[in-house]
């Protein structure tokens, strides 16, 4: 006897499995995308912020140096300096830029120990005295 040969139920399939693959696949790539894209903001903000305080650290540094190397009159409470530093192009190339910082010294004497001073810089020029170079005599005004 002859049967009669019957469709495969089966068959038709193969575009929905594609189509959930794809599915998945967008969905899957478009994580990735948004992760990738948030760390690379994360870490290229925290580039600039570093590129946009190094003028400051500098100053920051040589003041914290002075005050290392020699101490400032106890009778005066506050001192005011200019200084001028090289930093790097804010744009990321080789250059450097001259940025001008007024740094204070301001007494904050505690009883464990009087000769503790706050330094605090910020952008800006100030007409009055330079910051006082290390040498072998320091001259405070």
């Amino acid at each position: 006897m002859i049967r009669p040969l019957h469709a495969n139920p089966r068959r038709g399939y193969s575009l929905t499995v594609v189509l959930i693959f794809l599915i998945l696949l967008f969905a899957l790539w478009s994580t990735v995308y948004r992760t990738t894209s948030s760390l690379l903001r994360i870490e290229t903000n925290r580039v600039l912020q570093q590129t946009r305080d190094q003028g400051a650290m500098n100053a920051l540094a040589q003041a914290i140096q002075l005050l290392q190397y020699s101490k400032p009159n106890p009778y005066r409470p506050q001192f005011t300096y200019g200084v001028t530093v090289s930093v790097p192009n804010a744009d990321g190339s080789c250059g450097t830029a001259m940025c001008d910082y007024t740094v204070v010294y301001t007494a904050a004497p505690t009883a464990q120990d009087p000769n503790r001073w706050q330094v605090q810089v910020s952008p800006g020029t100030y007409s009055g005295f330079s910051l006082p170079q290390i040498g072998p005599t320091i001259l405070w005004p």
